[in-house]
C-alpha cells in the first residue's frame, strides 16, 4: 500500500516537472517565432525604405534632366514676341494720342470759326466772343456731365444703362455749361466795365 502511494506521488511529481518543462519549451518557441516576425518586419521595412529612396533619387534625376534640357531658342522667341507686343502697345498709344490731339484741334478750329462767323454776322466782336465762350462751356459741360454721371452710377450702384448715362449726363452737362457760360460772360463784362472806369479816371 505504501509502495503504491509512493509510486503514485512519484509519477505525479514527474508529470508536473514534465508539464512545466513542456510549457517552458512552448514559451521559448513562441518567443523565437515573435523574434523571427520582428526581424522579418524590419527587413521588409528596410526594403521599402530602399525602394522609396531609389524612387526619390530617380524623380530628382528626372527633374534635373528636365532642367538641363531647357531650350534657349524658345526663350529667345518669347523675348521677340514680348518686344513686338510692347512695341505695338506703344505705337497704338501714340496713334490714339495723335488722334485725340487732332480732334481737339479740329474742334477748337470749328469753335473759333463759328465765333468768327457769328461776329461777322452780328458785326460785333463781343457777339463772336460770346458764341465761342458759350460753345466751349457747353461742350466742356457735356463731357464733364457724362463723366460725373458715370462715376455717380458706378459708386452708388444705380444700375443705369450706358444710353441713360450718356443722355442724362449730356443733358445736365449742356445746361450746366450754358449756365456757366452766361455767368462767366457776365463776370467778364463787369470786369471790363470796371477796367474802363479805372482807365477813364486815370486819363
Amino acid at each position: 500500500m505504501k509502495n503504491t502511494l509512493l509510486l503514485s506521488l512519484t509519477l505525479i511529481a514527474l508529470l508536473l516537472f514534465a508539464g512545466r518543462g513542456l510549457a517552458q519549451t512552448m514559451d521559448s518557441v513562441r518567443q523565437s517565432n515573435d523574434n523571427a516576425r520582428v526581424v522579418a518586419d524590419s527587413a521588409r521595412l528596410g526594403r521599402d525604405s530602399a525602394k522609396l529612396t531609389d524612387t526619390t533619387k530617380a524623380g530628382a534625376g528626372a527633374a534635373f534632366k528636365d532642367d538641363d534640357g531647357f531650350d534657349p531658342g524658345i526663350f529667345f522667341f518669347l523675348l521677340i514676341f514680348a518686344g513686338i507686343m510692347v512695341g505695338a502697345a506703344i505705337v497704338g498709344s501714340m496713334a490714339a494720342a495723335l488722334l485725340l490731339v487732332a480732334l481737339f484741334v479740329m474742334a477748337s478750329a470749328g469753335i473759333l470759326s463759328m465765333g468768327v462767323l457769328v461776329g461777322l454776322y452780328r458785326r460785333s466782336v463781343t457777339a463772336g466772343f460770346r458764341a465761342v465762350l458759350y460753345i466751349t462751356c457747353a461742350l466742356g459741360g457735356t463731357i464733364v456731365g457724362v463723366g460725373l454721371f458715370y462715376v455717380i452710377n458706378h459708386f452708388f450702384h444705380l444700375h443705369f444703362s450706358y444710353k441713360t448715362i450718356g443722355l442724362a449726363g449730356a443733358g445736365g452737362g449742356l445746361l450746366g455749361g450754358l449756365l456757366l457760360g452766361l455767368i462767366v460772360f457776365a463776370l467778364i463784362r463787369v470786369l471790363l466795365k470796371v477796367l474802363k472806369q479805372k482807365l477813364a479816371i486815370q486819363g
